[in-house]
């Protein structure tokens, strides 16, 4: 199998699927006698190696997608993925490329910034995303990503926030949105100018933690005079930024990184790729009979990229955080496939 070309089972590829490749095959033999090493991912349950005992105990052990994949041989994608690859290469512009400066300083320039953690290899990344939007006379605004940044893990928590202050002198950004979450300090921070390489700080800073809302479409804000800190509803938020990619509205340079994602994992591409097709929703039903609908990923992926894609999304379309008014609903594409 470690000689082998790997082969997976890629549904999604092509009308019928097809067993994709995973790396290039080892030879036994020379010459005519040469002989190409194939492998392909079989079930379990086929295979006499494994009991049905051995498989129940599995299926108690693993989740759904690690039983589906590794147990079952099969391709596992939930029903409700907000996001598949086929939206992203909708919006994927191979002609243009990521930028360090504004394209236009005419136009509202939005940071979002996940905060990351953690030592083992599902560890979460901090990712910083920054987006350029465009508002044309019929009001129609459109909006191209001017870069992904994924902070090496190597970096400290100070080299963390110097990274993320370059992103926002160099862009002039109109409005940062921060997670939350851990990071606090680090929001209060920026906004009164602690250890910042500008010592007044950043009033265009603001912190987003997610929770409940009375009306879903706008942020609670903490102190409504000071506006620093505001709670929105992730599901609607997130949803909302979907529908706005689905439209088509999203532009995503790509003309200088690697995409798809099947390649290696640490490729800038194959991990925007990956993370924003990792949230799906999970609808469940209360002890009182209510339908409660909530945004999830699955743990063994990251989401992070999808995260700060909302924070900088958040940043011009959402009451009182952008130049906007009110949060503007958008209609999604309902052809095949999406």
């Amino acid at each position: 199998w470690e000689r082998s070309d790997k082969r997976e089972w890629r549904p999604d590829l092509g009308p019928n699927g097809t067993w994709e490749p995973q790396q290039s095959p080892e030879q036994y033999g020379h010459g005519d006698d040469a002989m190409e090493v194939r492998g392909w991912h079989i079930d379990q349950p086929t295979a006499p190696l494994h009991s049905e005992s051995d498989i129940a105990a599995k299926r108690d052990l693993k989740d759904e997608q690690e039983f589906k994949n590794e147990v079952l041989a099969e391709f596992y994608s939930p029903e409700d993925h907000l996001l598949s690859e086929r939206h992203i290469d909708a919006v994927a512009n191979a002609e243009m490329g990521f930028v360090t400066e504004p394209r236009s300083h005419d136009n509202w320039i939005t940071v979002g910034i996940d905060w990351g953690g953690g030592t083992d290899r599902k560890a979460a990344d901090t990712v910083i995303v920054v987006m350029e939007h465009e508002q044309f006379e019929d009001g129609v605004t459109n909006t191209i990503v001017d870069t992904v940044d994924f902070l090496p893990e190597s970096l400290s928590k100070d080299e963390e926030f110097r990274r993320l202050e370059e992103h926002i002198i160099s862009f002039d950004a109109d409005r940062v949105v921060v997670d939350e979450g851990y990071a606090s300090k680090r929001r209060e921070d920026l906004q009164q100018g602690n250890h910042t390489m500008r010592p007044e700080g950043y009033d265009n800073v603001v912190g987003c933690r997610f929770g409940n809302v009375s009306d879903v479409d706008k942020v609670k804000w903490k102190d409504t005079d000071e506006k620093q800190l505001f709670t929105a509803d992730k599901t609607h938020m997130a949803k909302s930024f979907v529908d706005f990619v689905k439209s088509q509205r999203l532009e995503l340079p790509t003309g200088d990184i690697s995409t798809g994602s099947h390649g290696q994992d640490d490729a800038t591409g194959t991990r925007i790729y990956r993370q924003l097709t990792a949230p799906y929703e999970e609808r469940k039903t209360t002890r009182s009979g209510r339908k409660k609908s909530t945004i999830t990923t699955d743990s063994t992926q990251n989401d992070d990229a999808f995260d700060a894609f909302v924070y900088a999304w958040m940043g011009y379309h959402v009451d009182k955080i952008g130049p906007t008014n009110t949060l503007v609903r958008f209609e999604s594409q309902t052809a095949p496939g999406y």
